[in-house]
């Protein structure tokens, strides 16, 4: 309803209740004073046809009375009037039937009532009047009364109904002018003039708007300057671009958003809300990978975020078409999402996650370790039998230089301080087999054979290593050399690392000038030991006097077993014979210390002969044979003692 009808029926409905209000009252007083006058009337009646009912009854005059009773229907409130004597006998009444018969029983009408006094002569009852009046008089005047007051106010109301318009148009129609210039204006069409001429409140407010307008169109000019500026070079960009308020609500996006989101093109438009999209866009998405694994916790997480949350997400539909979003607030509160098709980068990591998958595959089912090295010397990835060799888990290696686990040398229980670059490895032949060592958790090193091949990954050099634990071939190796070289039963060199030692020695001895002695040593009457204790005791007695001799030596000589029970003995820079002499008369005595072999007490003695070099020859031959000479002379002299080679000794030809 417009103002200008609520101003006319606001006035009329005042002034309804004014002329309803003061009618009642006028006719309530009126009915009141009727009504009293009426009573009034009652009485004066009443009396008069009793005060001539008194003369009547007393005189015996019924047809005067009757005559005054038929005058006094001329009343219009007097409908029927009865006069009864003492004995309560109808004199007179303006119905005849009831003359001469009781008094009837006075009933009251909805209209009609009876009023009744008795007549009295002084002390004595002469009889009664009853009068029946009507009120229908007295209401139908009041009808007309109420009527007419009822067409008076129908006419103020008419008339009130007109002013109320009236004043209304005349309030309203400049207000109006202003309301179809706002709704205009609301339509969209900012040239809507407000033009009202006046000095009043109306027309400053016109003039005020008028003003408004004009800025208002102004700054939407500018601000359609500006957003042109911004939408040109979102139009330019290869990604979505959209722009969403503080209450979510779209406020502007470029053409590839639209195109990304086909599906909703016809709901995208200004204003409308981001999960209304969503609603629509759901069906079409299969999930989101990022920190928020599934639609829902994204969105609720987006919902909850702090002022300066930024999500980055990758959206995957229905389609195989992948579009990552990459979200921020704004200073004001909104939100800035740049979006990007990354399907064809999605294809490719996923074939190039399912070919490293195989690699690993593949690397975790082969037996030798493989690690690979990037261009900056750090390791890049490692198989399972890599971390199985060096005793680390993939943590521990990856993103560390190779150098700390692979080193020039392997050393037990000494690792070299350098260790191994990616240069070196990537300077070493290619494919070539090369042992080096390995560093384990913990420090210990262990021997590994290794081979290097570069190639080109993702346009980056990078090596492969394939690396073998050769901790048990070198173990069985060295064993084999070791039973190759040592005496079985004592473990003592044997005569082939003994001769080796030997041709050494003497090398270095010929540089520095040092003196060497080479001494043979032989237990005595051991063949009578091994008869009448048997061979278990008889090797024991061999270990035993292996181990007494190495007690006797340094750690720079070299004594070995040459078979039975003859043992060769190197001594290294002893100064002169007579010191090769005191070391050999040293062993004589410790050997006469009684042997602990399987509860039995043995003494043992042995007999040794020496020859010294430079002295008693400078070639291996020489010396053995020189000492071999003085043993001989040592035994045949009674044993248990020894004897240095002397020129004097001639080589026996029958031997010992």
């Amino acid at each position: 309803m417009s103002l200008r009808y609520r101003i006319a029926v606001l006035i009329v409905a005042l002034e309804a209740v004014l002329i309803a209000a003061l009618l009642g009252v006028i006719l309530n007083q009126s009915l009141r004073d009727v009504r009293d006058h009426a009573a009034d009337t009652e009485r004066v009646w009443l009396q008069a046809v009793g005060d001539v009912s008194v003369a009547a009854l007393a005189t015996g005059d019924a047809a005067g009375l009757q005559a005054f009773i038929e005058s006094t229907l001329r009343h219009p409130r007097i409908t029927a009037v009865v006069i009864a004597d003492s004995e309560n006998r109808v004199v007179a009444a303006t119905s005849r039937e009831l003359v001469g018969k009781a008094a009837p029983a006075f009933e009251d009408g909805d209209d009609r009532y009876w009023r009744s006094i008795e007549i009295r002569d002084h002390d004595d009852r002469l009889g009664g009047v009853a009068i029946q009046f009507s009120d229908e008089a007295l209401m139908l005047a009041y009808r007309q009364t109420r009527n007419l007051g009822l067409m008076i106010g129908l006419a103020g109301l008419l008339f009130t109904a007109v002013l109320g318009f009236g004043v209304g148009y005349v309030l309203t129609r400049r207000l109006k002018i202003l309301a179809d210039a706002a709704d205009g204006i609301n339509a969209g069409d900012m040239t809507v003039p407000f033009v009202i001429s006046g000095t009043d409140e109306v027309s400053r407010l016109a003039r005020a708007f008028d003003g408004m307008l004009r800025r208002l169109h102004e700054s939407m000019a500018a601000l359609t300057r500006a957003r042109d500026m911004l939408v040109e070079p979102t139009e330019a960009m290869s990604q979505g671009f959209v722009l969403w308020d503080v209450n979510d609500r779209l406020v502007l996006c470029n053409t590839r958003f639209r195109m990304m989101f086909k599906e909703i093109d016809d709901h995208i438009a200004v204003g409308a809300g981001f999960d209304d999209l969503i609603a629509r866009l759901h069906r079409s998405i299969v999930g989101v990978e990022g920190d928020a694994m599934t639609v829902r916790d994204w969105l609720a997480r987006r919902r909850a975020g702090p002022a300066a949350a930024q999500f980055v997400v990758d959206v995957c539909f229905r389609s195989n078409r992948w579009i990552k979003v990459s979200e921020s607030r704004t200073r004001e509160g909104g939100r800035v999402a740049i979006c990007t098709d990354i399907t064809d980068d999605k294809i490719r990591q996923r074939a190039l996650y399912a070919s490293e998958r195989r690699l690993r595959e593949i690397m975790a089912s082969v037996f030798d370790g493989i690690i690979t090295i990037d261009g900056d010397g750090l390791i890049d990835s490692v198989n399972h039998a890599a971390q199985r060799m060096f005793r680390r888990s993939a943590l521990d290696m990856l993103g560390r230089p190779i150098e700390q686990f692979l080193v020039a040398h392997s050393r037990a229980g000494n690792v070299p301080a350098k260790g191994l670059t990616s240069a070196d490895l990537a300077s070493s032949p290619m494919q070539a087999l090369r042992e080096i060592g390995g560093v384990r958790k913990g420090g210990e090193a262990f021997p590994i054979e290794i081979s290097v091949a570069r190639i080109e990954l993702q346009g980056r050099s990078t090596l492969i290593c394939t690396v073998r634990d050769i901790t048990d071939r070198k173990a069985a190796e060295r064993e084999i050399l070791f039973h190759a070289t040592h005496d079985a039963l004592t473990g003592l060199p044997n005569r082939t690392l003994f001769d080796d030692r030997l041709t050494n020695a003497l090398s270095h001895a010929k540089r520095s000038g040092e003196t060497l002695a080479l001494v043979f040593l032989d237990v005595d009457r051991f063949k009578v030991i091994n008869d009448m204790l048997g061979h278990p005791i008889g090797d024991a007695v061999i270990i035993a006097v292996a181990r007494r001799l190495l007690g006797q030596l340094r750690k720079s000589d070299t004594v070995a077993r040459l078979g039975g029970d003859e043992f060769i003995l190197l001594l290294r820079d002893v100064g002169n014979s007579r010191n090769a002499v005191t070391i050999g008369q040293g062993i004589v005595e410790a050997m006469r210390h009684p042997f602990q072999i399987l509860g039995h007490d043995l003494h043992v003695t042995v007999s040794l002969g020496i020859s010294a070099f430079p002295a008693d020859g400078e070639t291996p031959d020489q010396l053995r044979k020189h000492a071999d000479v003085a043993l001989y002379r040592a035994k045949s002299g009674g044993r248990n003692q020894l004897r240095l080679f002397t020129p004097e000794m001639a080589p026996s030809p029958g031997g010992r």
